[in-house]
């Protein structure tokens, strides 16, 4: 119910600590009383830092000066940048449309790592704390936690730029006011590559790469019942852009 803040064996347990932050930007222009112009400028990033060795209880099997306590390492960095314009207006009463372009670029990168931090006496009766800094960089079980001393297990890097171009429009014919028609669609380019460079302490060369289009539509139709009940029938597609998973490969 609470947060661990201590491991159940005696040992190293640092904190995790993620960080995010960004800005974003909103411009607005209305050229005539129909016809606005936005500019929707965002970027963001995220850092992730953690630190779990509170599996220790259940992975520690003696062995006489054996390590022991894995300490679950992984760092993650991200940062994005996305840009929008729209045309939001209408055409008299009976028809309102949105209209716009849209860029979004995303670059990632993470490594992990699994050191031991204990290590047992000859019996059995006691054990110490390692050195952080490891006795060998060359070994996941004798290297340290230390940044400069870690065996890294994993690490990958990935980039992603997304664009598309959209439209919608809703029509309410003065004829008929509680029908309201829907229509729109947006075609999405993603084009994401990568790479997968160390895997369990060995320097590989999985890429990873998508690049490919798609049109999703829109369709609503709905209709007001009363002031109280709408109804409508919905048909509609969608992507959801950006993103990468490394370790698939």
């Amino acid at each position: 119910t609470d947060r661990q803040r201590v491991s159940d064996v005696g040992t190293v347990q640092q904190p995790s600590v993620d960080d995010t932050g960004g800005v974003a930007a909103t411009l607005k222009y209305k050229i005539t009383p129909d016809l606005e112009l936005r500019s929707i400028t965002a970027a963001r990033a995220v850092g992730t830092n953690q630190w779990d060795n509170s599996g220790i209880a259940s992975r520690s099997v003696f062995a006489p000066n054996a390590t022991f306590g894995r300490y679950s390492l992984s760092d993650l960095y991200q940062r994005q940048y996305s840009q929008e314009f729209q045309a939001v207006g209408s055409f008299g009463d009976e028809l309102t449309y949105v209209a716009g372009v849209y860029y979004f670029k995303e670059h990632v990168k993470e490594s992990a790592a699994t050191p031991l931090t204990n290590q047992w006496n000859a019996d059995g009766t006691n054990y110490v704390i390692r050195n952080p800094s490891g006795t060998s960089r060359n070994a996941a079980g004798t290297a340290g936690w230390e940044y400069a001393s870690r065996f890294l297990t994993r690490a990958s890097r990935a980039d992603t730029t997304s664009t598309a171009i959209y439209g919608q429009a809703t029509y309410n014919p003065a004829s008929m006011a509680q029908f309201h028609l829907t229509a729109g669609g947006r075609v999405t380019k993603d084009k994401r590559d990568g790479l997968l460079y160390v895997v369990n302490g060995r320097a590989t060369n999985f890429e990873f790469n998508y690049d490919d289009s798609r049109f999703d539509p829109l369709v609503t139709l709905a209709y007001d019942a009363s002031d109280n009940v709408n109804l409508y029938a919905k048909y509609s597609t969608g992507f959801r852009a950006g993103g990468a998973n490394s370790r698939s490969q």
